[in-house]
């Protein structure tokens, strides 16, 4: 399953973000808050922010600071194709996460600042209700799929039932 070729238009927002300046920044009027603030980052808060994140793109919302700072700051540099294809990408994720492809899986690409970098972590997630036969097999099951540095692609299996985690 292939989960297209990740965040490319969001990823050069930011290095555009990052060269503007304190100054074009200010003259735009935008919250001082970087948009990186709204993007899970390698860190003590990552599990947080990758499920903000999730839930932004299931909910089909960017975040409040794409539209807020991102977007104003494009259009002042001249780039508000740029700020469109954000919103486009944005848009693209979120309609992957919810569609349910093969067996009712969804797929949800993340956006994962790392070392300064746009990585892109995938989840696969299923969800299985009360109508779904086996007792037993009631609860949601995830996949998250990561590429590491020094141990390659890795797949993390588990499955949350009622209040309890495997």
């Amino acid at each position: 399953l292939n989960t297209g070729p990740g965040w490319p238009a969001l990823a050069a927002a930011l290095t555009m973000e990052a060269s503007a300046g304190a100054a074009a920044i200010a003259a735009t009027g935008t919250p001082s808050i970087p948009a990186t603030a709204a993007l899970p980052q390698t860190g003590p808060a990552l599990a947080p922010a990758l499920l903000f994140f999730l839930r932004a793109l299931t909910g089909q919302s960017p975040p409040e600071i794409f539209g807020q700072r991102l977007l104003p700051l494009l259009e002042a540099a001249g780039q508000a194709a740029l700020g469109r294809r954000v919103m486009e990408e944005f848009g693209q994720h979120a309609r992957l996460a919810n569609e349910a492809v093969g067996q009712d899986w969804r797929v949800a690409a993340v956006p994962l600042l790392h070392d300064g970098a746009l990585e892109q972590v995938r989840f696969y997630l299923r969800a299985r209700g009360r109508d779904d036969g086996d007792a037993a097999e009631q609860g949601n099951r995830f996949v998250v799929e990561v590429d590491l540095s020094r141990l390659g692609r890795l797949q993390l299996d588990g499955f949350v039932h009622h209040k309890r985690f495997d």
